[in-house]
């Protein structure tokens, strides 16, 4: 057999290399036939923290309950607030059904008494407000009128061409002789007057509007009414009581607290007048002209159309101790 060459030997011991040495930890640990799987720490612990203690574990325990104690808590909470939620909105639809069938006989009631008909009994009320009902205390008796004596303008009784106008439409009148900004609905009131000046028509205010609402040289230009009656005779406070809440209209002239515009409405209905003139009010108050509309047996609806449209009402359902009827022409402002 032929040896190989020097050559040949060295290249074969160069690309061949030295030995593959292990590592030292390798080569001094002995090796076993299967290894243990490593530890892994449990989830949202560090591998170097403690365990818990028994009383930890019993304040967790304790946190959790009371956790889901506070939760059912506010859920019974929410349920009472839904029910009493629920409670309330079905009596208030209750409520409203009893105004609407209490304002549907008023209707009835107005357009019978309005027909010149007999003198139309109070409505009875529906049983479910029987118990809570008391008899209507007379307010204006507690109502200081109008002194005539602090009237400072010309009175006299109207004439088949006067219009008597309430106080806003008077104040906005004051406002442009003293040279003071208007909105357009004080501009449209006083175009709408200047209008009817200019048709024939005189304007005229109440005692009240001339005492406590009008001021200045707008005075010199109105004449106040002449009354038949005085404001402490039965006929003016039953008239004044009529316009106010009763058992037959369930809204009040001028609204609750609208114990002057009673008083403007009752002067103008019980005014001194040729015989056969009805008196013509004009008005921009809806809570005036509204409960008017319901004692002419009118529906909202029917008086807010003749507002915007510049028409006008006669109600007839008041009568004296007497059985008289004093009617009142409606005129309501609207629209500008």
């Amino acid at each position: 057999m032929l040896r190989p060459t020097s050559k040949l030997a060295d290249k074969v011991s160069q690309s061949s290399g030295p030995p593959a040495q292990l590592p030292a930890s390798d080569a001094t640990q002995p090796v076993s036939a299967s290894k243990s799987p490593p530890q892994v720490a449990p989830q949202g612990a560090s591998a170097s923290s403690p365990p818990k203690s028994i009383e930890a574990v019993r304040v967790d325990a304790e946190r959790a309950e009371q956790s889901r104690a506070d939760a059912a808590r506010e859920a019974a909470r929410k349920k009472e607030e839904e029910i009493a939620a629920a409670e309330a909105r079905a009596a208030r639809a209750a409520k409203r059904r009893i105004n609407r069938e209490l304002y549907a006989q008023s209707i009835a009631a107005a357009k019978e008494a309005n027909s010149l008909g007999p003198k139309t009994p109070p409505l009875p009320l529906p049983p479910s407000q029987l118990s809570e009902t008391r008899p209507p205390a007379r307010r204006s008796n507690k109502y200081r009128f109008t002194n005539s004596s602090d009237v400072k303008i010309p009175r006299s009784p109207l004439t088949a061409n006067s219009l008597v106008i309430d106080s806003q439409i008077a104040i906005a009148i004051r406002r442009k002789d003293n040279g003071l900004p208007l909105d357009s609905s004080e501009q449209g009131w006083i175009d709408w007057a200047e209008n009817r000046v200019k048709q024939g028509h005189a304007l005229r205010i109440t005692d009240r509007s001339a005492v406590h609402e009008v001021r200045g040289r707008t005075l010199s230009g109105f004449k106040s009414l002449q009354l038949k009656v005085s404001r402490s005779s039965e006929d003016y406070l039953n008239c004044y009581d009529w316009l106010d809440a009763t058992k037959e209209y369930s809204m009040p002239v001028g609204g609750s607290e609208g114990f002057a515009d009673r008083e403007i409405v009752a002067d103008t209905i019980m005014a001194e007048r040729p015989q056969g003139v009805v008196p013509s009010f004009a008005t921009a108050d809806r809570g005036i002209y509204e409960a008017m509309a319901q004692r002419a047996g009118l529906s909202l609806r029917d008086v807010r159309s003749l507002a915007r449209k510049g028409g006008s009402f006669v109600v007839r359902s008041f009568r004296d101790k007497s059985g008289t009827v004093h009617p009142i022409e409606i005129i309501p402002l609207s629209g500008y």
